[in-house]
């Protein structure tokens, strides 16, 4: 029998299949992109958290297995809690010596080592807003902050590097015999892992998937000061460059178990990323930073 044919003022639920969506009124294949963005009916406006709303009713009603949308919103809530964690990092570790150091008998610090440390906070408390900005489906907002992000970024590689080589600079007055290159060569590779991530985040803005791991990947990569921090008020007989590397491996493995529970396999960004990151930073601190060419570039850097 014949079905009776579509009342075009009635809107069937929005069901976003994974690259095309179909349109209710001309029935023809456009982009989920371009979907959301299409009303049931003249004058009215369908925000992004209608359409995830209407997704799982629908998907609940057929006996379905979590929708899209569900999975979505689970991912949302991953990296809002990452970006947490690794604001909680920071916190803790630097504690004692920047945001609570009225409580501890600690000596005085300089001037720029007070700006390097309200300007790493600041990056943290930017990723983690941005991720909750998302999650909460405010992305207009999202877009206008990521501007200033961009911006404190590069302030934050700028400021780290100047102190890095302050640092270094530092331990030779004090003992020519005994430079940390280690410390140096580490905090380099995190600073360009750092600066290839946001690269890459900016460059990938509008590929959700993709920027919001490599804007993670960026947090993750410059977040072992505090871990070292850590180590030494609470875990100082741990090996420090041991200790470092498993937390950072800790946080790489996180993102992809949560990878596998929400899409089935491993991202390449975080799989790439992580495993260049990790590679990096391994390859710094055990093979560079204890060879002659890495003692000569330290010691040219100070002389």
């Amino acid at each position: 029998m014949d079905s009776a044919p579509p009342n075009p003022r009635f809107t069937a639920p929005l069901l976003i299949q994974p690259r095309f969506a179909l349109d209710c009124r001309n029935h023809r294949r456009v982009t989920s992109s371009n979907c959301l963005r299409r009303a049931p009916r003249r004058g009215t406006v369908v925000s992004e958290s209608v359409v995830l709303r209407s997704t799982e009713a629908a998907s609940t009603a057929m006996g379905a297995s979590p929708s899209k949308a569900t999975r979505a919103r689970v991912r949302s809530r991953f990296y809002v809690g990452m970006s947490g964690v690794v604001l909680l990092i920071v916190l803790v570790g630097f504690s004692p010596t920047l945001y609570l150091r009225s409580f501890f008998d600690v000596p005085d610090i300089p001037a720029y080592l007070v700006v390097h440390g309200v300007v790493h906070t600041a990056w943290f408390v930017f990723v983690l807003l941005q991720a909750t900005l998302v999650a909460a489906h405010r992305t207009p907002l999202h877009r206008q902050v990521g501007r200033l992000g961009v911006g404190l970024g590069v302030a934050t590689f700028a400021i780290s590097l100047a102190v890095t080589v302050l640092f270094v600079q530092r331990s030779y007055v004090v003992d020519p015999n005994r430079l940390p290159t280690q410390i140096l060569w580490a905090n380099l590779a995190a600073l360009l892992s750092f600066a290839v991530f946001l690269w890459l985040g900016v460059v990938s803005r509008r590929q959700l998937d993709f920027h919001r791991r490599f804007m993670l990947l960026a947090a993750i990569s410059v977040v072992q000061p505090a871990i070292a921090r850590i180590r030494q008020n609470f875990f100082e007989s741990f090996d420090g460059a041991l200790f470092s590397l498993v937390w950072l491996s800790a946080l790489i493995i996180a993102m992809a178990v949560n990878d596998v529970r929400t899409t089935g396999r491993v991202h390449r960004v975080t799989a790439i990323g992580g495993l260049c990151f990790l590679g990096s930073r391994a390859f710094a601190q055990f093979v560079l930073a204890p060879s002659s060419l890495g003692m000569k570039i330290v010691r040219a850097l100070v002389e």
